[in-house]
């Protein structure tokens, strides 16, 4: 349960809903016990790392009075195609708790662990981060991050993708509540002290397994939602500041507790930890949302051309004059400037005419012209856009002869996605955004599935 989790380490943080479609699948993992807990996976290497309260060769004899003790170890999957399940030696697990684990690049672990082995007191024993470096297929013996505090939780370490900040949660005196996520930052060769992520994270709650993700997202677990448990949140951390936080949608976020969130580069796949099955236990979440592996701009189709004749002849231009004929107009010149009404078929001419007369002297070339608009989807919206207001968006100028349309999906660089052929939403914050549209369509020639994908610029202020 729960408490448990919070006895080894630390939590996660902040809600605010999100408005867009849901495209997530979850399963439930194959490594998960009936009666034990398994929570916070991390990937390394294409190694899963995970924590889980099973008996080991450390725990398979203890005992508190008459009953078994269970302390949490951490275990590795080497290959997660067949989730085959084993002990991290010595000295990485001990008889005391095992919690959380992260890597630096280098093949560093950090893991939350007991101050002391088998320590009893009323209150949860307390939790340090350990750091133990991999050398000649062997694990180094343990070194205290200097920061730990034996009268308070330091746990659920998480190093940013340069490993210049390491975050992690703490109860230590001076947060806005019970566990709050704090950070160091690695400079001149040495961690600085923690710094408290502030009020945008942290809440009268608690604020837990902190991860820190490529993209700049920030992911972390609280229980700052009177009207449920544990949830995972997310926001952006840029130069030591904290954007707006999001709950994550169902199915990952549920009425039980969800914590512990592990995603890959494209943040739309991972594993995250929940009890909603009984025990904690770890879940696979994929992303249903439709890949386009190539998106451009919106073709602008051209209708105006300069019209000039490489074959002309030097003509007296005091008895007759080069006139371009495009049927709606002409203009006397012989060079011209022009710009068809749209698409279609147009005939145009370059004549010589006699000046005195107006009549026609001579043709000199003709062209049968055909604009066509580009096969592309097209993204429409309004001219004129503000924070707060309900934008349109919509496809319904897309031109895609010969295909019928299997699905609209619409993606914005603030992380919503939608599906149809409109979207109406709205945007808090000013900013530069960017919308994508793909669309699934079949050939109605070939009867092979296609995809095209486009994507608009735009500025809210």
């Amino acid at each position: 349960m729960m408490k448990k989790i919070i006895i080894l380490a630390a939590f996660l943080s902040v809600k605010m809903p999100l408005v867009s479609q849901t495209f997530t699948e979850i399963q439930r993992l194959k490594i998960n016990t009936k009666d034990f807990s398994e929570f916070a996976p991390y990937m390394y290497e294409g190694k899963m790392y995970f924590c889980s309260n099973r008996k080991t060769s450390y725990t398979i004899n203890a005992t508190d009075g008459n009953k078994p003790v269970y302390y949490h170890n951490v275990f590795e999957v080497k290959d997660t195609s067949v989730f085959r399940i084993s002990e991290m030696p010595s000295p990485i697990n001990t008889e005391a708790n095992e919690g959380a684990v992260c890597f630096d690049k280098k093949g560093t672990m950090y893991v939350s662990r007991n101050f002391a082995v088998g320590e009893k007191t009323k209150d949860a024993p307390k939790v340090g981060i350990y750091i133990h470096n991999y050398k000649d297929g062997k694990w180094s013996e343990k070194v205290p991050f200097e920061y730990n505090d034996p009268k308070y939780f330091t746990g659920h370490p998480s190093l940013s993708p340069d490993d210049k900040i390491l975050f992690f949660a703490s109860d230590r005196p001076g947060g806005y509540g019970g566990f709050d996520i704090y950070y160091c930052k690695f400079e001149k060769g040495k961690w600085e002290p923690p710094l408290n992520a502030g009020s945008t994270i942290n809440s009268s709650g608690n604020e837990v397994f902190p991860f820190s993700h490529p993209s700049g997202r920030f992911y972390f677990s609280s229980d700052r939602d009177t009207s449920s448990k544990f949830d995972i949140y997310s926001s952006y951390f840029d130069n030591g500041k904290f954007s707006s936080v999001q709950k994550m949608d169902a199915p990952i976020n549920s009425k039980f507790n969800d914590f512990s969130v592990w995603c890959d580069a494209t943040a739309e796949n991972g594993f995250f930890a929940t009890d909603r099955n009984g025990t904690d236990d770890i879940y696979r979440f994929r992303s249903t949302f439709p890949v386009f592996e190539q998106c451009d701009s919106i073709k602008v189709t051209n209708y105006c051309y300069t019209f000039y004749e490489e074959n002309s002849y030097e003509i007296d231009t005091t008895l007759m004059a080069y006139e371009w004929d495009f049927g709606d107009i002409k203009i006397r010149r012989k060079e011209a400037d022009y710009c068809f009404p749209g698409p279609g078929l147009y005939e145009v001419s370059l004549n010589i005419v006699d000046l005195a007369t107006g009549e026609l002297f001579q043709n000199q070339a003709s062209y049968s012209m055909e604009i066509k608009e580009e096969i592309q989807p097209v993204i429409t919206m309004p001219q004129v856009v503000t924070t707060g207001s309900d934008l349109v968006f919509s496809a319904e100028k897309s031109n895609l002869p010969g295909f019928e349309v299997l699905g609209y999906f619409w993606r914005f660089n603030d992380g919503s996605k939608f599906s149809g052929l409109t979207v109406s939403r709205s945007f808090a914050q000013p900013g530069r955004y960017t919308a994508w549209l793909g669309v699934i369509l079949k050939d109605t020639t070939s009867d092979s599935t296609v995809k095209k994908c486009v994507f608009r610029d735009f500025d809210l202020k």
